[in-house]
């Protein structure tokens, strides 16, 4: 008498391979959307620190125009009161901070983003307007360096007058060192309002608004 072998149930089986094949696509798509929403996360809190960085470079910047156009107007005033053949030596007074107050300019935070990957989840638009502001801040911390080692130099050719001697040039020197930092004044408040719409309308020393914007 001939056996009868059992019937396989290919419904069954193949019904539990349907949902474990589902659960493991379920399960590869949530950690996808849960590594997404990371790197949104990670990518917003990198945003944000840039944002206020820039808002404390910003406000460093406009420290420095204040302090430069103050030593600027004396130096007008001195200029304005003796002709070009007579070249007394500046007072003290006319710097009462130093030569030159340039701004510290932090990066922090664009360092760290740009070294963990954050920028790239970061919108284009955004990450352009972020990385065009950081390269002027390059472009005017050159210029401070610059300005720096010309006025070292001239101290240590010239001795300690050396500067408050040939205040003339010491008051072209910061009128280029002014009009960069008045640049960076115009650039913070146009760009600082679109990386951030919650902020408040971001305004530019007085001074600024005599000079022409870039």
């Amino acid at each position: 008498m001939a056996i009868k072998a059992p019937a396989i149930p290919w419904k069954a089986i193949l019904l539990e391979s349907l949902f474990v094949v589902l659960g493991l696509a379920l399960a590869l798509f949530a950690n996808s959307w849960v590594d997404s929403r990371r790197e949104i996360q990670r990518a917003d809190d990198a945003m944000f620190a840039i944002v206020e960085e820039l808002g404390t470079n910003r406000t460093a910047v406009h420290a420095s125009i204040e302090y430069h156009a103050q030593v600027l107007g004396a130096l007008r005033k001195l200029s304005q009161s003796h002709a070009l053949d007579s070249t007394p030596l500046a007072p003290w007074s006319a710097f009462p901070k130093g030569f030159i107050l340039p701004a510290s300019i932090a990066r922090h935070a664009w360092d760290t983003a740009s070294a963990t990957g954050s920028t790239e989840h970061i919108p284009y638009q955004s990450l352009l307007l972020a990385a065009r502001l950081q390269q002027n801040q390059t472009q005017y911390q050159r210029l401070v360096e610059q300005v720096t080692r010309d006025i070292y130099d001239r101290i240590f050719n010239g001795g300690r007058d050396a500067v408050r001697g040939n205040w003339r040039n010491h008051q072209e020197v910061l009128s280029i060192l002014v009009y960069r930092e008045c640049e960076l004044a115009w650039d913070y408040a146009k760009a600082l309002p679109e990386l951030s719409p919650q902020s408040e309308q971001v305004s530019v020393p007085d001074y600024c608004g005599l000079l022409p914007q870039r």
